[in-house]
């Protein structure tokens, strides 16, 4: 065995040797507490760089959305217009049938039996005004105009007494009218002494005897709820006539 003997370190060169080490660790520490703030600094910018790039993803998405939503709004708006001019050309050809539906109302009150004239001749004046008047919608004309036609056709059915001047008469007579659907008019004086049916075709009243007078009577209390309901023989009007 060969034996090597180191040279003794001198105590000043024991001393250099563990400044350099202490200074190669104080290095070394120094490297490796940089390299860590580095990789903090690389991990929160890369965390910065997803975060927005998934902002960036949100947004696309936003905006592909937007843009689906402002195309179906264009197309919503296009329908709308269309739906738009569709009723504006229904409204112009809706106005002159309003005016005859108006007209034809006039011709059947004015060929019908003469009951409740005046306030019949008002709706129809009322009428006319509406079809003229341009802040009301086409809808509400046609709303009250079938609502008269509904008011004449219900006359048709019903049984009404009321109070009016007597048609045809030179002076102001008050007289009590019974009128039976469409079909026939009469008239008494207020004291029950006389009355009479209205002829259409002859444009007159024919005066009716002692016992159709009577009769009249009671169908007028019939009419008022005024008396129960039965068989009466009063004279209509016919074709003959």
């Amino acid at each position: 065995m060969v034996t090597v003997s180191l040279p003794a370190l001198s105590e000043e060169m024991l001393e250099k040797v563990l400044k350099l080490t202490r200074s190669s660790h104080e290095v070394a520490s120094a490297s490796q507490t940089r390299i860590d703030q580095l990789s903090e600094k690389t991990r929160q910018t890369v965390d910065e760089v997803l975060a927005a790039e998934r902002q960036l993803n949100l947004v696309k998405a936003y905006n592909i959305q937007m843009r689906r939503l402002i195309q179906a709004q264009e197309k919503e708006k296009v329908e709308l217009q269309q739906q738009i001019d569709s009723i504006s050309e229904t409204e112009q050809a809706m106005l002159p049938l309003l005016v005859v539906m108006v007209d034809r109302l006039k011709e059947l009150v004015q060929e019908d039996l003469p009951f409740k004239l005046a306030q019949r001749k008002a709706e129809l004046d009322s009428l006319f005004a509406l079809v003229d008047r341009a802040d009301i919608s086409i809808a509400e004309k046609y709303r009250q105009i079938l609502e008269a036609y509904e008011n004449e056709v219900a006359y048709g059915r019903t049984i009404e007494t009321y109070t009016a001047d007597l048609i045809g008469s030179e002076e102001q007579v008050q007289v009590s009218y019974l009128r039976i659907g469409r079909t026939s008019l009469y008239y008494q004086t207020r004291d029950g002494s006389e009355g009479a049916l209205w002829l259409p075709a002859e444009q007159r009243w024919a005066q009716l005897d002692r016992g159709e007078n009577l009769n009249l009577s009671k169908a007028m209390q019939i009419a008022l709820q005024q008396r129960v309901p039965e068989l009466l023989a009063l004279p209509l009007v016919t074709a003959a006539k």
